[in-house]
């Protein structure tokens, strides 16, 4: 994922990794594909994100 997503750290890019992997063990209608884990990575580094945690979505979203 590092090579796709120009720009990420090796940490978020574990994270995201981790977070996916993840996912992909819940009976969901369709798991995350690889294409889609390197879009939410960039959309990760556009936004500035640099590491994931709880606090984070709340922090960043106004209408929650």
């Amino acid at each position: 994922m590092r090579t796709k997503g120009a720009g990420i750290t090796e940490e978020l890019a574990d994270q995201v990794a981790r977070i996916v992997r993840s996912l992909r063990t819940l009976e969901l209608r369709k798991a995350p594909s690889v294409s889609e884990t390197i879009d939410w990575a960039r959309t990760l580094v556009l936004l500035g994100v640099e590491t994931i945690d709880a606090a984070g979505p709340r922090t960043r979203c106004h209408s929650c």
